[in-house]
């Protein structure tokens, strides 16, 4: 059973600005001192780009931060597939409450671990907003 997910009043008004910028509806949102992710709906990718990515050079002049988007998926091993973008894993296994993701090579797994394993804990407390996982690990 997934926690309710509560937005204070600035998280609700930077979803405000991302829908009125897209035209989308954020499914999601997560801050950090220097990143702002949102999650939105599997195919409106696309509409949140715009045409040359013009709506996310848009959203990082107005909210002075980079911004990522992440497509939603209902299988775990794809939605982390997407939360990774732009790298690539060679496998992504779901088993046993643990999802096991093989890089292609060290520097791909060195950036997915991160400083002090910065990444892969921002990896992990996202995937755990929709998913009941116990580990992820990198290998």
């Amino acid at each position: 059973m997934q926690t309710k997910i509560r937005y204070d009043a600035d998280s609700m008004k930077t979803m405000t600005v991302f829908s009125s910028v897209t035209g989308v509806h954020a499914k999601d949102i997560m801050k950090t001192d220097k990143l702002v992710t949102f999650v939105v709906d599997p195919g409106t990718l696309g509409r949140v780009l715009g045409k040359n990515a013009v709506n996310i050079r848009r959203l990082e002049g107005l909210l002075n931060r980079k911004i990522k988007i992440v497509e939603f998926n209902p299988s775990v091993d794809k939605f982390v597939a997407n939360l990774i973008l732009p790298m690539r894993a060679k496998q992504i296994v779901h088993e046993n409450n643990c999802v096991i993701i093989t890089g292609p090579d060290t520097q791909t797994k060195a950036k997915l671990i991160g400083r002090e394993s910065s990444n892969l804990k921002q990896i992990k407390e996202t995937v755990n907003r929709y998913f009941q996982i116990e580990d992820i690990k990198v290998v």
